[in-house]
């Protein structure tokens, strides 16, 4: 693992975690070499087993490698099951009775994956420097230690950071990393703990109100810009899927509209403020948030 906000002074191997035994999944089919040889790994409630032969532990190394199926969006309304291809090693155990699959890839292999899951391959060079730099600094940081208990440096989702994999790599994105091969955000002589929104909506969240816990001087509020440059006055809804890639692949998560009951509001007032209102007459927007 990564010493917490310390900069190593060589180029790290990190370690992500592709299968998490959170879920719960038994069997799993990998790909990989020139050959296209395919092999199936599945767990029961004390072994692990290669092609129906009992193993202990199971290491793979110098291929890619194609897996199926990966779970997606841990948690969140668009959960699914992908495939996805890697790099680097890969280091395959049991826990609980669970399959645990475990990714070690250089850091600067991963971060083109990363800015290529988290937004388009297609996005300007500028977009994917910045969201590069955002990464490494994210992971350099360290600070919130998600998987630790693990021994793992992220997992590939969204709790973490998006990591999908190589196919969505472009000649922009590998550009992007290498232009900004180590390079991370310094505050007061520290790595930042760069937080990131894929959509901020036009403008992004006081750190302090997402993690209550952390109040970091640099995670404020600010505007992105006016008219924001996610709105349709700089991006029109038919370009919009160039930016956004596959990370919104009905074009709903971006911009959309809800609509909430009379009596669900009063229901949610009510309950949040300890209130006995009625009726809901009038709405004012004093800030965003």
């Amino acid at each position: 693992m990564l010493v917490k906000g310390q900069i190593p002074e060589n180029e790290p191997i990190v370690s992500i975690g592709l299968v998490l035994p959170v879920d719960e999944q038994k069997s799993i089919e990998i790909e990989f070499g020139e050959t296209k040889e395919k092999i199936q790994i599945r767990a029961n409630e004390k072994n692990l087993f290669l092609n129906g032969n009992p193993e202990e532990n199971i290491y793979l190394t110098d291929s890619s490698f194609t897996l199926n199926p990966i779970r997606a969006g841990r948690g969140f309304h668009w959960e699914k099951q992908i495939t996805i291809t890697v790099g680097g090693e890969l280091e395959i155990k049991t826990v609980d009775g669970y399959l645990f699959v475990i990714n070690h890839i250089l850091l600067e292999k991963y971060l083109p994956c990363v800015a290529t899951s988290e937004m388009s391959g297609e996005c300007p060079p500028a977009f994917l420097e910045s969201q590069t730099v955002a990464a490494r600094s994210w992971l350099l940081a360290a600070a919130e230690q998600k998987h630790a208990d693990l021994g793992l440096d992220a997992c590939n989702d969204d709790c973490c950071q998006r990591y999908q994999g190589i196919p969505g790599i472009t000649d922009y994105a590998i550009l992007a990393a290498k232009k900004s091969a180590g390079k991370v955000l310094m505050y007061e002589n520290e790595v930042c703990d760069a937080r990131y929104s894929k959509s901020c909506g036009g403008v992004t969240e006081a750190g302090v109100n997402v993690w209550p816990q952390e109040d970091l001087d640099y995670l404020v509020s600010i505007q992105d810009g006016e008219p924001a440059y996610c709105g349709p006055d700089f991006i029109s809804d038919s370009n919009l899927y160039k930016y956004l890639g596959s990370v919104d692949e009905y074009r709903s998560y971006f911009r959309w509209n809800d609509e909430i009951l009379q009596e669900e509001m009063i229901d949610h007032i009510n309950k949040i403020h300890s209130l006995n209102g009625e009726a809901v007459i009038g709405i004012e927007n004093e800030k965003r948030g």
